[in-house]
């Protein structure tokens, strides 16, 4: 769910306000609400990574380093996670655990060029979060 603004606070129900600046009452009712709002909404789990985060997600099969991949995002990369890598040798695939990746960008490609320790003759499957910024 998109993080909206709800209408909480009213100038109408602060009369004793009203007469100091209408206009200035509500303009601060508005950024109020916009606030406890969001607030309301992240304190009951219905702030969502899709709608409020600049990111991309892809999967890559190598068999070596560096792995190159277009990051696909408006904004410039600012970080890269591995969500989940398995073993893709075999038909079946067996989860192995790879190290946070060493990154760099060249133009609009990220160049993983470091996973932690990979074993010759694997190939290896794994999707990452490309964080933008």
């Amino acid at each position: 769910m998109k993080i909206q603004p709800a209408t909480l606070l009213k100038a109408e129900d602060f009369p004793a306000l009203m007469t100091a600046s209408k206009g200035e009452v509500e303009k601060l009712f508005r950024a109020l609400n916009v606030a406890i709002s969001s607030i309301v909404l992240a304190l009951t789990r219905n702030l969502t990574a899709a709608d409020n985060l600049s990111a991309a997600v892809t999967t890559q099969t190598f068999k070596a380093l560096p792995v190159k991949f277009k990051h696909g995002l408006a904004s410039k990369p600012s970080g890269v996670l591995v969500l989940a890598a398995y073993d893709a040798t075999a038909k079946t695939q067996v989860p192995v655990s790879l190290s946070s990746p060493g990154w760099s960008l060249d133009g609009d490609q990220i160049v993983i060029s470091s996973l932690g320790t990979l074993s010759a003759g694997v190939t290896y499957a794994a999707t990452f979060v490309v964080l933008g910024s």
